[in-house]
């Protein structure tokens, strides 16, 4: 039994598509304003929404959707528009009247807050009509809420409803409209099952909400095809009550599955709460893990207490390449300077030019002593540079020797110049230190985020916790990555953390039904991330403030093979937000390369062979980039693990794989970018 959606006749006034496009880029735009999600700048946009926005319209002649709020106050408006019953008897006793609201164009925005703002300024000359949302106000006057819906919960969902529906495919026109159908069907399904308590997914609670948000219309609409005003059902988000959503979906899908359709939709399933902002790697801190080069001369050579009746060669070497000073001197005590200019000139750089070596030989008539080395290390002295920020810093520096004890030499070197950042270079620990623990929640920072709910809602998950360290050039800890591992539940999440123990990069395994099949007809699939039939490939979603990029890995064998070589993955990478699209992945004789920004020649490189991960010191994506990485160096082992339905009964206590970094070979050559570049 099928349903035509052509009795569902919604107004003619909404664009659903263009309304849906709009609304995701002011979600988007919300996103990048942790401080519009809780604190001082959320209630004072409360404040400034409950006590100034709403009075405007206490005059009959304002209409609500011909206005337009500054970005604060728009928030907290959508968020109390969507508590329905509740937002009208609130407006009711504000301004004795509901208040509409509409989505607008961009060109309708314009005008819609051109006029907003002459009348808040004419209404509130001392109260500006737009804040900083970036800095969080000094104060916050004094006043009662008296509006009745818990706005911090509501915020949550909105948030929810975007984190959810912002992957690429929701801005494919062809999606949407075939997500329109099925808020249609979801409509007639309501019609034909009054008594039943539906639920949408993703793609239908985006034009649900959509539609709520022109209140006047939307009542209009289902009082015309329903009889009355149908009510969204509102999550609560604190307790979530997930085995009680978990039973209405599954009794939606069976009302769906009676009708001959299917309720889950490829590309539009739940993939978890909205996690809260991550602490942020100021550019101070990481550039301070980056390697850097100085132009340096030196200044001084100083010898004391060598045999007065012999003669000696010194000489002065980096790293023991070719020598940069060489001098003949007589026994006794030298003190060698130039009279305008330095004796050397030379470059060092804290990754692997660190050290000098002095080298010196006795001279006697027909032969020569035994050449003696002395190395000293320069890193001590370059961390110093480096943290002083000056141009120049000048070090005199003992060097050891062999020999009479009261021989002495001593050489004084100076930087010419600030330190030159190069690039970050970093090294995966080789063996991890690894756990057992009973539940991935007990482990991941943010289970309702990485989790799916059926595991959420088990007590028993065994899972197998790795900890590798990420150090960077000089041997200095920079972060430590925590890969946990429940293969028999499909679950694989890392977090980059920090040396303070903040989250501040991650990568999830994450279904492959988040992303629409390769059979659905898109606008533009070129511009989307899609998914094959096959249980082939594995995804990784990258996030760092907000979602990053996502990885897929695609395994080239239908069958694991016990020789480890032979289980090849290919790689694909799509760069998400503004950025976003699928970029080139390079293989060399050591290296994989990642592009990650397809307009730019900026690569990440991966060594997995040696842990190494190198980056280029214009990459503002640090932390995300290393996420990128490790997820990479594990991709392998994850494409060819057992899949959750391939496990035999009886595994549910045992996590066979532990996750280790392979070879570059297990890489394929051929890395496509899932598109033809023009």
């Amino acid at each position: 039994m099928s349903l035509s959606t052509c009795e569902v006749d919604l107004s003619s006034q909404i664009d659903f598509v263009d309304a849906v496009l709009n609304e995701l880029q002011f979600l988007r735009v919300v996103d990048h304003y942790p401080n519009l999600f809780e604190g001082s700048l959320f209630k004072n946009a409360i404040r400034r929404y409950e006590m100034l926005w709403l009075p405007l319209f206490k005059s009959a002649n304002v209409n609500g959707r011909e206005l337009q709020a500054p970005l604060d106050v728009e928030w907290v408006w959508q968020t109390h528009i969507l508590n329905g019953d509740v937002y009208e008897e609130d407006c009711r006793n504000i301004v004795s009247r509901e208040v509409d609201h509409r989505i607008s164009t961009e060109f309708e925005r314009e005008e819609a807050l051109f006029r907003a703002r002459t009348l808040w300024e004419k209404a509130y000359p001392t109260e500006p009509f737009e804040v900083d949302l970036e800095q969080l106000p000094s104060s916050v006057p004094k006043y009662i809420c008296n509006l009745q819906c818990d706005l911090q919960e509501a915020c949550c969902r909105l948030r929810n409803l975007y984190h959810n529906t912002c992957l690429p495919h929701y801005r494919d026109s062809f999606f949407l409209m075939s997500s329109l159908r099925r808020y249609k069907q979801h409509l007639i399904l309501t019609k034909e099952n009054p008594d039943s308590n539906l639920v949408p997914c993703c793609d239908v609670d985006l034009i649900w909400k959509t539609h709520l948000l022109h209140p006047s219309i939307y009542k209009a609409d289902t009082r015309k095809f329903l009889g009355y005003v149908l009510k969204h059902p509102q999550t609560k988000i604190g307790a979530l009550e997930i085995s009680k959503h978990l039973s209405l979906e599954s009794d939606t899908e069976a009302t769906w599955n009676k009708y001959d359709m299917a309720f889950k939709r490829p590309g539009a399933i739940f993939r978890g709460e909205c996690p809260p902002p991550l602490l942020f790697q100021t550019k101070a801190i990481l550039h301070n893990l980056a390697v850097f080069e100085f132009a340096m001369e030196l200044s001084k050579f100083e010898i004391e207490n060598f045999e007065n009746d012999k003669k000696f060669s010194f000489a002065l070497q980096l790293d023991n390449e070719t020598a940069i000073w060489k001098k003949k001197l007589k026994g006794g005590s030298h003190i060698l300077e130039g009279d305008h200019q330095p004796l050397a000139q030379f470059v060092v750089n804290t990754d692997d030019k660190t050290s000098i070596t002095l080298s010196f030989h006795q001279k006697k008539l027909f032969s020569k002593t035994p050449k003696l080395c002395h190395t000293v290390d320069l890193t001590d002295c370059l961390q110093t540079a480096i943290r002083m920020e000056s141009e120049e810093n000048i070090f005199r520096i003992p060097i050891p020797l062999f020999g009479p004890a009261n021989r002495k030499a001593y050489i004084t070197i100076k930087t010419c110049g600030l330190p030159k950042p190069l690039s970050y270079r970093f090294t995966l620990s080789p063996e991890p230190e690894s756990a057992k623990f009973l539940h991935p929640a007990d482990v991941v920072s943010t289970p309702r985020t990485v989790l799916r709910r059926e595991i959420l809602t088990k007590q028993r998950v065994p899972c197998e916790l790795s900890v590798y360290r990420v150090y960077t050039y000089s041997g200095n800890g920079a972060f430590t990555c925590r890969v946990l591992n429940a293969e028999q539940a499909g679950v694989m999440v890392l977090e980059v953390v920090d040396g303070d123990g903040n989250t501040v990069a991650s990568a999830q395994m994450i279904d492959n039904n988040v992303f629409p099949s390769s059979l659905e007809p898109l606008e533009d699939p070129s511009k989307c991330i899609t998914r094959s039939m096959s249980d082939s490939e594995t995804a990784l979603l990258i996030r760092g403030q907000v979602d990053w990029a996502v990885c897929m890995g695609t395994r080239q064998a239908n069958e694991q093979s016990l020789d480890e070589e032979r289980n090849i993955v290919q790689i694909k990478f799509f760069r998400l937000g503004n950025k976003q699209g699928w970029c080139e992945v390079r293989k060399t004789e050591h290296l994989l390369l990642i592009q990650v920004n397809r307009n730019e020649e900026i690569f990440m490189a991966v060594n997995p062979d040696e842990g190494l991960i190198i980056l280029p010191i214009n990459m503002e994506d640090v932390t995300e980039c290393v996420a990128t990485a490790v997820g990479v160096m594990l991709l392998p082992s994850l494409c060819y693990i057992a899949k959750p339905q391939d496990n035999q009964p009886g595994d549910a206590d045992i996590t066979r794989v532990v996750l280790r970094c392979p070879s570059l070979s297990r890489f394929s050559s051929s890395c496509a970018t899932n598109l033809k570049l023009p």
